[in-house]
């Protein structure tokens, strides 16, 4: 399933196909038709990693761009070019379909393969695309990352209808360009445009290459002879500027220019025989665009669409309601929100996992009228939204992109490279995920790749990145999976982690600098760890079998369980109020379920400041959640009835304490025999996840089941259960039923990590 270079503008039904991509997850049929906009970032390699034809054997990867951003060269146009941000370099083009989504995720729920170019290559370029003085040689730690900052930095990207100029800088040198593909005396050649201001040092720029080549200039156009033959025209250059052959590469010399300059390059590749037409045609192609202009937003490109809510109904103190999504909807865009947060006024920024930001606008108690902007396209799998001074701040994978609607038309015109620093991998579990902001303004993501490469650059680790974007540093390392972050009071940043190797059970983690978090094979330290941070707590494979992020209650009209974290559950499509203390030093606490379901796995949530709400979404299929719809944004809202939850838990010498939100009934409190009380421990090794093992007998598997010598209600909300030899314990459960004063049942389990006994 190959998306065409033109538009569809028509809404697919949303059926799914019956058949599975290499026996994979069923795919939307409408995500082969999806209108991803003029651009796409992502990965790109010249193969896929799984032949369709099972009896062909793999090819070894052939990366032709890790942060690759593929342009597509015009709504007519049947071309398209790969641009590397971390190289500046114009990595590829080609001539047919725009890309090869088949076996990615971004037409399968959980698909393990990377793009790859529509149509056979015209022509690639290896390493820097511009050389520091005359050299091109990579300085970069295992090719990874992007180019020191003193050689170039990507800026961004402006759109302006079908056209996309890219921006960077080269030295201290300022450089827009705009590749195009166009047609001049009946020759079709890709074209690459440039304005340069700032050029007070000479600039060395790599055109295209071929392998085997050898080649010359002539008049002007510089040819190669090799496995595809190529040629290079200037178009409107400064004088001085030249092409030379380098190897199998046509590179381009830029004196030092007094004043900025313009001028476009036409390339072209083909048969040898048909080189003498385009030789003969270059003059005819057309001088360069005034860049400048472009940069200041274009047309809109896609029209809202409204949808009705619906209400959540029931007695109970929390109900949910749906934001319906915006399906069917007019480019066939597949809806599978991975990050939420608010503006002011109310209205709310999401992203999705096949790369789009909309803005929702008319959330208010009804939900009656929902209007659905599509404000950015082309993100590379963006799993985490923050919304600062109004300015909406997406993760992808390959950089932290800020978002900027230049001429006020409810769209991004410019896509700035707010910080790319980070390296990336093409496998499809290298994920950055959810974007969180401390007090100060710095940001946080988690940088997870599972057990893919052992200690690859910054994998398994919590980022911090400064509020100015130009500082990037890994605080915590020993991550496996982890799908959410939170940002508390101050400064305080916990973070979630799901269950696999070395990761016994699904937990939650406060996290300080320096915090080696327990995934043995993305330590990032000397010698390998023979211990871990103790999380704050750990949650068992039954209670949460994949963990989304946390968020921290905020809101006063929220009903009473403020200054709290919420923790969310993408495993079990539900989520939990966390509890925590601190006993000689050490975070422990637990987390009780609020009796809600929601209709994907939740992983994101934010408080609406408007209405004090808390709005959580998250997607569905492929990642064994018990979520059955692909994509949603609910509402958690409060109705004003008596909440009766634990609000506090207590690890006593002799005993826990546990402090109701509600007042409970005396009678019931009082009766030890309407409660439970287990504890177990995990293994931290190797393996997936672990079973459970006795604490008091660690070969014994199983449960210990813990006497409770006495309940006593010490005040109308807390209860302390004496339990004599209390123990420290990976695991502990605390089964209740009792009643609140009110007579209502609080029937309820409490899973919560005992590190310390004082």
């Amino acid at each position: 399933m190959i998306l065409r270079s033109p538009r569809f503008a028509l809404c697919a039904a949303l059926i799914f196909c019956s058949l599975a991509v290499r026996g994979e997850t069923v795919q939307p049929e409408r995500t082969a038709k999806m209108d991803y906009g003029p651009f796409l970032a992502t990965s790109l390699l010249r193969t896929k990693l799984k032949p369709a034809d099972k009896t062909k054997k793999a090819e070894k990867p052939d990366v032709l761009a890790l942060k690759g951003l593929v342009i597509r060269l015009g709504e007519k146009s049947s071309a398209a070019v790969c641009y590397d941000t971390e190289t500046l370099s114009l990595a590829a083009a080609w001539t047919g379909d725009f890309l090869d989504f088949r076996g990615t995720m971004l037409t399968n729920h959980k698909g393990t393969d990377n793009c790859t170019p529509g149509g056979p290559l015209a022509f690639v370029s290896r390493g820097p695309g511009w050389a520091k003085g005359t050299d091109f040689t990579d300085p970069r730690a295992l090719n990874l990352g992007p180019l020191p900052l003193e050689w170039a930095k990507y800026q961004g990207l402006y759109v302006n209808g079908e056209r996309i100029v890219l921006s960077y800088t080269v030295g201290a040198a300022k450089i827009l360009e705009l590749p195009a593909y166009e047609t001049a005396g009946g020759v079709s050649a890709f074209t690459r445009t440039f304005e340069i201001e700032n050029a007070a040092a000479p600039l060395t720029l790599r055109v295209c290459d071929t392998e085997g080549a050898s080649g010359k200039v002539a008049d002007g156009v510089a040819q190669l002879d090799g496995a595809t033959p190529l040629a290079a025209a200037l178009i409107g250059a400064p004088v001085g500027v030249e092409f030379e052959i380098s190897g199998s590469s046509i590179v381009l010399k830029i004196p030092a220019l007094n004043a900025p300059a313009k001028f476009k390059i036409a390339i072209w590749s083909g048969a040898v025989d048909a080189r003498a037409a385009f030789v003969k045609a270059a003059k005819e192609f057309s001088p360069a665009t005034e860049l400048k202009a472009l940069c200041a937003g274009g047309p809109a490109h896609w029209k809202p669409v409204e949808t009705h809510g619906k209400l959540g109904t029931g007695e109970q103190p929390y109900v949910v309601d749906t934001l319906t999504l915006p399906e069917p909807n007019p480019w066939n865009a597949w809806l599978r929100l991975t990050g939420v947060d608010f503006f002011p006024d109310g209205r709310a920024a999401v992203c999705t996992y096949n790369g789009d930001v909309y803005i929702v606008s008319g959330i208010d108690d009804s939900l009656g009228k929902l209007t659905w902007t599509r404000f950015a396209t082309g993100l590379y799998d963006p799993l985490g939204l923050k919304i600062v001074d109004g300015v909406i701040y997406a993760l992808g994978r390959d950089q932290i992109t800020r978002l900027h609607d230049l001429n006020g038309d409810g769209e991004a015109d410019f896509y700035e490279n707010f910080n790319n620093d980070g390296a990336i991998h093409y496998r499809y579990n290298f994920m950055n995920f959810d974007l969180q902001a401390d007090a100060d303004g710095n940001f946080y993501y988690a940088r997870c790749g599972n057990s893919e490469t052992l200690n690859y650059p910054d994998t398994g680790c919590i980022i911090k990145v400064s509020k100015d974007g130009k500082k990037f540093e890994s605080v915590a390392s020993g991550l496996r999976e982890a799908n959410g972050l939170g940002a508390g009071p101050g400064n305080e940043i916990i973070c979630s982690d799901n269950q696999g190797n070395w990761t016994p059970a699904s937990k939650i983690n406060l996290v300080h600098k320096g915090d080696f978090l327990g995934y043995t094979t993305q330590h990032h330290q000397a010698t390998t760890p023979s211990d871990y941070t103790r999380p704050l707590c750990w949650i068992p494979h039954v209670e949460d079998t994949s963990s989304g992020g946390e968020i921290w209650i905020d809101s006063d009209k929220w009903g009473p369980l403020k200054d709290h974290y919420v923790h969310t559950s993408f495993g079990k499509a539900r989520m939990m109020l966390v509890m925590s203390e601190t006993v000689g030093g050490q975070i422990q606490g637990g987390v009780v379920a609020f009796p809600l379901v929601f209709d994907t796995g939740i992983m994101r949530g934010r408080f609406n400041p408007k209405d004090g709400q808390l709005y959580v979404c998250g997607v569905g299929g492929g990642w064994q959640t018990s979520g059955v719809k692909d994509g949603a944004l609910q509402r958690v809202r409060y109705t004003g009835k008596s909440v009766a939850m634990p609000v506090q838990l207590h690890i006593q010498n002799n005993g826990v304490t546990i402090t109701f939100s509600a007042p409970l009934d005396k009678t019931s409190a009082n009766d030890e025999q309407n409660f439970g009380v287990e504890q177990w421990n995990y293994r931290w090794t190797e393996s997936y996840g672990s079973l459970d093992y006795s604490v008091t007998d660690p070969q014994k598997k199983g449960h210990d089941t813990l006497e409770i010598k006495a309940a006593r209600l010490t005040d109308e909300r807390t209860v302390f259960l004496e339990i004599p030899g209390l123990k420290p314990a990976m695991q502990m459960a605390i089964t209740y039923k009792i009643k609140a004063a009110d007579g209502s049942v609080i029937s309820q389990q409490i899973y919560n990590t005992i590190n310390k006994v004082p």
